[in-house]
């Protein structure tokens, strides 16, 4: 899609390149795209590095309209395409094994690719703030392909803000199984993450234990600070209530949880 400067949006002429994505609502999962908005704000809240998005309604369809980040305009103000290639893409497999258990990249193939790239630390604070935020969020599907570096004109690379963020454990697990994507420590579900595993994954993926139960509990206390805000927020801009609510109790529930254990 292209966003005019008036903020109405068109498909792109042949040859265009677009600035946006249009991400209708699912038929499958109704109410996904604002799951997703609602893990992609509450991000932002908590000042990670997230793309984008706004709430949109095209021809009676709900829509989530993504900003893409792989643009930038150059010297003489004309738009043109940065490369990205995301973390499958960049250890060198296929999309399809985009799931660890399926036989794709684990948190320490992820980790030592952001320090063999020499990315520096923001970028290896920014992997950890991902995982830790998919874990307090309930998000089972963040796989590989939902992490990616993007290259500016100068050939130097970083981090690209995230994005699918959605909190899975407000989805039903007919549709969504709780299995994380990438495997943290020994735990088969995402809503029952430990301590005691992110001290694995910390082991595993070269970061101090002790600093990453600091950095979830801050992270715990900014969330549940700012959560209700970013519902209410979300549902004055027409998602759906239940939808909303349900993943604020769910959402809040699993940092509750992780919070009590921190003790």
């Amino acid at each position: 899609m292209v966003c005019a400067n008036d903020g109405s949006i068109r498909l792109p002429a042949a040859g265009e390149i677009t600035t946006h994505i249009l991400k209708p609502d699912s038929l499958r999962i109704p109410g996904l795209r604002a799951l997703e908005a609602f893990g992609l704000r509450l991000a932002k809240a908590i000042d990670l590095d997230v793309i984008q998005v706004q709430m949109i309604e095209v021809a009676d369809v709900k829509a989530l309209l993504v900003e893409r980040y792989d643009r930038e305009l150059d010297a003489v103000g004309e738009l043109t395409r940065l490369h990205q290639e995301d973390f499958c893409q960049a250890l060198g497999y296929p999309g399809e094994l985009k799931y660890e258990a399926s036989g794709g990249p684990s948190l320490a193939q992820c980790a030592r690719l952001i320090r063999e790239s020499r990315l520096g630390p923001a970028a290896v604070k920014g992997l950890l703030d991902w995982l830790l935020f998919n874990v307090l969020m309930g998000n089972a599907d963040a796989h590989a392909k939902n992490l990616a570096l993007l290259c500016d004109r100068k050939g130097r690379r970083k981090l690209a803000p995230f994005y699918d963020l959605v909190p899975t454990i407000a989805i039903a697990e007919q549709f969504v199984e709780r299995q994380p994507a990438l495997r943290i420590g020994t735990s088969d579900r995402i809503d029952e993450v430990t301590p005691e595993d992110l001290r694995s994954f910390a082991s595993a993926c070269g970061y101090a234990p002790s600093f990453v139960l600091r950095r979830l509990a801050s992270m715990i206390h900014d969330a549940l600070r700012c959560a209700p805000m970013v519902a209410a927020l979300l549902v004055e801009q027409g998602a759906m209530p239940e939808r909303i609510e349900n993943a604020l109790d769910k959402v809040r529930g699993n940092m509750r949880r992780m919070a009590q254990q921190l003790r």
